[in-house]
């Protein structure tokens, strides 16, 4: 995918990679219990990762230079990703590959169906 499908890509999905990798502030209270923590932590679907496009690289990997009708085994899918050091979040989705080939279409539509389902879209991008 060159740069500028990429660019196409992620205006059309309302992705703004401009915006500050960091999430909102942390939430904080004061009950007056000092046992308690002070900072709530939440993830946040909205703010891209710093390993936005990671998969997408790993597929890239997989599929590039290769002719059309190319397939990969799902542990070839897993090699891949385990070599490319995804974070643990990514890493589940390619585990949770059902066993057997995959073209690039196929996989793409088995990741980007897991992607969907966790709303992380906007966090570490879609795949094609």
């Amino acid at each position: 995918m060159t740069e500028e499908e990429r660019a196409r890509r992620n205006a059309i999905l309302g992705i703004d990679l401009l915006q500050e990798a960091a999430a909102a502030p942390a939430a904080m209270h004061d009950d007056g219990d000092d046992a308690a923590p002070k900072a709530a932590t939440s993830f946040d679907n909205r703010t891209p990762s710093s390993h936005f496009g990671a998969l997408q690289a790993v597929v890239d990997e997989l599929f590039d230079d290769k002719p059309d009708e190319h397939t990969v085994r799902r542990l070839d899918a897993v090699i891949a990703a385990e070599a490319s050091d995804l974070p643990d979040e990514l890493m589940e989705l390619v585990n949770l590959l059902p066993p057997g080939t995959y073209s690039r279409k196929r996989l793409c539509t088995q990741l980007n169906s897991a992607i969907a389902g966790r709303a992380w879209g906007q966090v570490y991008g879609t795949v094609e």
